[in-house]
Parts: C-alpha cells; structure tokens; sequence
C-alpha cells in the first residue's frame, strides 16, 4: 500500500515538495525491498521520470533517489545522465553512483576523472569515499594525488588514499 500511495505521489507533480519526498522514499524502499518484481517497476517509474523531465530540478529529484537506492539496476540510466551538457546533471549522476559496488561504476568514475569540469572530478574522489572496495580505486586516486592541477583535489585524492 505504501509502495502505490508513493508512486500516485511521484506521478503527480502538484507538490514539488511531496514529489521530491516520495522519489526519495522509493529509492530507500528499492534498497530495503527485498520482492525483486516491485524493485523493477520501481526502477523503470523513476528511469522513466528523469528520462521524461527537461527540468534539472527536477532530474536530480530523480537522479538522488536512483542513488539512494543503490541498485545497480540504475547504472545505464545514470551513465546516461552523465553524458549531459548539464554540469550539475553530470555531477549528481556520478554522486549517485556512490553506493553502487560494480566493474561498471569502476569504469564510469575512470573515464569521469577525464572530465574537464573540475567538479566531476570532485564528485567522483566524495563518490569513491562511500565504495565498498576503495582498493579498485587505487591506480585512479594515485593519479589524482599526483597529476591533478587542482591543489584541493590533490589533497582529497590523497585523503581518500590515505582512509
């Protein structure tokens, strides 16, 4: 019952507030849930919502929840969204991905680290913080530590080595 009260409140959009509140719930209840079928069509509403939205406020509503969940069911949605034009798109996309312990998220922040928006590259060093196996990071953090010309993300690169 809760499940369908938050998704009729996601699909209407009279109350920003609540619609951000219920993504956010839902994205909790996919990391919590353990029936496989309602995480699916969890996933494929919220994908569909971010695909369907032009609004970045409103992307990123969806976007922090596809990160809140942890699924990796996500990650072709996510690595959509950080091909956008849109920095701030691009940087809670790869934030989002904070929770999710996969080869693709491996590959995803690696090519991220490219980016020439220096806040990428700060969203990918805070997204590696929160992974499981910081050790698949190593090589990529090592570089950071020693090649970025960002002083402070220099220092971050090295701080996330050294925890």
């Amino acid at each position: 019952e809760t499940r369908t009260f938050l998704n009729t409140v996601l699909s209407s959009h009279d109350n920003p507030g609540m619609t951000e509140n219920a993504a956010y719930a839902i994205g909790t209840a996919i990391q919590k849930e353990p029936d496989p079928i309602q995480n699916a069509s969890d996933v494929k509403k919220l994908t569909e919502l971010a695909e369907q939205t032009s609004k970045a406020n409103e992307k990123s509503i969806y976007i922090d929840a596809m990160g809140n969940s942890g699924s990796t069911a996500f990650i072709p949605a996510l690595v959509e969204n950080i091909a956008s034009t849109d920095p701030v798109i691009r940087e809670k996309a790869i934030f989002a991905m904070r929770f999710m312990n996969d080869v693709r998220v491996v590959g995803t922040f690696e090519k991220s680290m490219n980016d020439t928006d220096v806040n990428i590259q700060f969203a990918v060093v805070k997204a590696i913080r929160y992974q499981q196996n910081q050790e698949l990071y190593a090589e990529l953090l090592t570089n950071c530590a020693n090649k970025a010309k960002n002083s402070e993300l220099k220092n971050l690169c090295s701080q996330t080595i050294a925890n």
